[in-house]
């Protein structure tokens, strides 16, 4: 799977990355492979829009909520989604998901 998605890392196929997530997240791709970070920061680098790489942080974010197969995002997926943001120069939604860092205890090590 791991392998899968830095292929469509390499080549910015976040269609693919996003579709391969999906089945990770529906258990599709057998129970040795649920969404981890490494994977949801893989579609991230994939990624260049920044609305579905708010998304990807959403979806992460509310794993807490759901308390099983858990997966926050850390300070790198953050910054792999700012890294969209600025690439698409929305600096809006780099700003929001800053806040949104902020507010879940992740401080900016730059």
């Amino acid at each position: 799977v791991l392998t899968a998605l830095s292929a469509c890392a390499v080549t910015e196929n976040f269609d693919l990355a996003n579709e391969v997530l999906q089945l990770a997240r529906k258990g599709s791709l057998g129970r040795n492979a649920p969404p981890n970070e490494q994977m949801y920061n893989l579609v991230l680098t994939a990624c260049s829009d920044p609305v579905q790489a708010k998304s990807l942080i959403r979806e992460m974010r509310l794993t807490r909520r759901r308390r099983v197969g858990v997966v926050p995002p850390s300070l790198q997926t953050f910054t792999r989604a700012m890294v969209v943001c600025r690439k698409a120069k929305d600096l809006t939604s780099a700003l929001e998901l800053l806040e949104k860092s902020w507010h879940d205890g992740i401080k900016p090590d730059v």
